[in-house]
């Protein structure tokens, strides 16, 4: 048996997805991808709809369990020039806001999967361009979305407060949820042509 290769989840359209409890073969060295899979538990401010908790890495030789101490966990970490810290776990990227004031412009990503969070100002600009699949946003001040990624399926909103600022920006979105949020604004025929499965407003105001 070999461990499961950096692309494995590369490009996977996967609106849920689970590891938990689970023995996978690894190799001790990739920091990278075990950063990923052997994470002991995803962080409380959030349920992200790609979920790896408490697995176990296995020996490729012997299918003996490794000792959690001996693995490489570290993410990649950077600091973007648009002032956020983020953590990068293969297709998983959680930012934070370390710019005390001004706007924070969304670079575009390769990871699947996007949290940013305790910032004064976030905006997703005009013509954004990733490979997302879920975006999670909370305890922004304002955020202000001009387009959204086409491949974009999940968006969820917490304790902030955003403007919807362009039309046609739901067209494939399949969930969006919006938990102690102000709706600012919403443009004219802004969720116009969206099919939306799941629509979920918990106390917000609109």
């Amino acid at each position: 048996m070999t461990p499961p290769p950096k692309e494995a989840f590369t490009g996977l359209n996967a609106q849920k997805l689970q590891f938990t409890h689970s023995d996978i073969v690894c190799n001790i060295h990739d920091c990278e991808i075990n950063s990923l899979i052997f994470q002991q538990k995803t962080p409380n401010h959030r349920h992200l709809s790609w979920k790896f908790e408490y697995n176990r890495c296995i020996s490729s030789h012997t299918l003996h369990l490794i000792p959690h101490s001996a693995i490489c966990k570290n993410a990649t970490e950077i600091i973007t020039e648009n002032g956020l810290l983020c953590q990068r776990r293969l297709e998983l990227e959680e930012c934070i806001c370390i710019s005390e004031s001004g706007s924070i412009k969304v670079s575009e990503t390769k990871s699947s999967i996007l949290t940013i969070g305790d910032c004064e100002s976030v905006l997703l600009p005009e013509k954004y361009r990733s490979k997302l699949r879920a975006l999670y946003l909370y305890r922004i001040q304002s955020i202000s979305i001009k387009s959204l990624p086409e491949t974009l399926q999940k968006l969820e909103i917490l304790h902030s407060t955003i403007r919807f600022e362009a039309s046609n920006l739901l067209q494939n979105i399949n969930e969006i949820k919006l938990s102690g949020t102000i709706v600012e604004e919403i443009s004219p025929k802004a969720f116009e042509n969206g099919f939306i499965k799941s629509l979920t407003f918990n106390q917000s105001v609109l």
